[in-house]
């Protein structure tokens, strides 16, 4: 081989190759270093937004429960007014209001109680037990 080929197409060429090699990998690693800094701080982003996002839809919750709460506490108020106006009704119109609610009072007795006695008649009638027949050899 002739030297001075080599010396004058391969040092150049190696003088050249050399810093764009070093000059690309450099950047190759400032590149994935900023991507990985956009990455970090898109997620910090998210993770504020999702917290932020959270916090309101629990106040909006907190609100909601309030005004529910309100509301039943009207209602409540409504029915007990609803009540208190029926029994003066019927109290001005001459009927003793009282009497329909004691005989209410005992009707729901006597059904709780055949619903009480309901469970022990179905296990004595044996409508539940379980048959088992076994083969005899």
């Amino acid at each position: 081989m002739n030297w001075d080929i080599i010396t004058t197409i391969v040092v150049p060429l190696l003088v050249g190759l050399v810093p764009a090699i070093i000059s690309f990998y450099s950047a190759r690693y400032q590149a994935n270093k900023s991507l990985e800094a956009e990455i970090k701080k898109i997620k910090e982003q998210h993770n504020f937004e999702m917290r932020k996002i959270k916090a309101d839809y629990d106040a909006e919750i907190k609100k909601l429960k309030m005004e529910l709460e309100k509301q039943a506490e009207l209602y409540e108020k409504n029915a007990q007014s609803d009540i208190v106006k029926e029994i003066f009704t019927q109290m001005l119109k001459g009927d003793n209001p009282f009497e329909n609610l004691a005989v209410g009072l005992n009707e729901f007795e006597r059904i709780q109680k055949k619903f009480e006695m309901a469970p022990n008649q179905s296990k004595s009638n044996g409508k539940y037990k379980r048959h088992s027949k076994r083969r005899k050899k």
